[in-house]
């Protein structure tokens, strides 16, 4: 039904002000990644997320696609036109199992339609602790995102209307169970 998608990884907490600043600042012709904020198994901030670089903590600013690809645009957090999005075909459903790169062929189809690309400061979420979890599939899911950004250099540049509605994914997978943590910590902040 709404236009403006942010999809956040179950694992993900997001900030009290997330969906107010999203309301605000949504434009069809932009793929927004927020900021992750790493919390620790004793549920201190760990470190804010490694592709941000605490140099530009705090600051917006847009993803040179150049700079290192589009490692920069994690899955954690991301907010775009699902109107403009869908034209690029959204999510690739050939990577394999929970973890890969998924998100960075999302933003690299959605790079070469024609859509720009920005770290957005005030969509901020806190990534739960768990355990690391990279089945052996990476290797697979990083040849298959090195074809495909041949592949999308091609992609058409689409325009679509502006529709200010939020609607908000919390992407599951294999994993329901963070769903209740997330909520379980969201409702002790609030």
């Amino acid at each position: 039904k709404h236009d403006a998608c942010l999809l956040l990884d179950p694992d993900c907490v997001p900030s009290m002000n997330l969906l107010d600043h999203a309301r605000k600042i949504f434009d069809p012709s932009i793929l927004f990644t927020g900021w992750i904020w790493y919390i620790d198994k004793n549920g201190d901030i760990h470190k804010e997320a490694s592709q941000t670089g605490s140099q530009l903590l705090g600051k917006s600013r847009w993803i040179d696609i150049n700079e290192r690809g589009c490692y920069k645009v994690l899955g954690g957090c991301m907010y775009f036109s699902k109107q403009r999005a869908t034209l690029t075909g959204l999510f690739n459903t050939e990577y394999n199992g929970t973890w890969g790169q998924g998100e960075h062929d999302f933003a690299l189809a959605c790079y070469h339609s024609g859509m720009r690309l920005r770290f957005e400061a005030g969509l901020q979420v806190k990534h739960l602790y768990h355990e690391a979890n990279r089945p052996g599939n990476y290797e697979t899911n990083q040849r298959l995102l090195t074809r495909n950004m041949i592949d999308y250099r091609d992609t058409f540049n689409y325009l679509t209307p502006y529709n200010p509605a939020v609607a908000v994914l919390v992407v599951t997978m294999m994993r329901p169970y963070y769903i209740d943590q997330v909520m379980s910590y969201y409702r002790r902040l609030t």
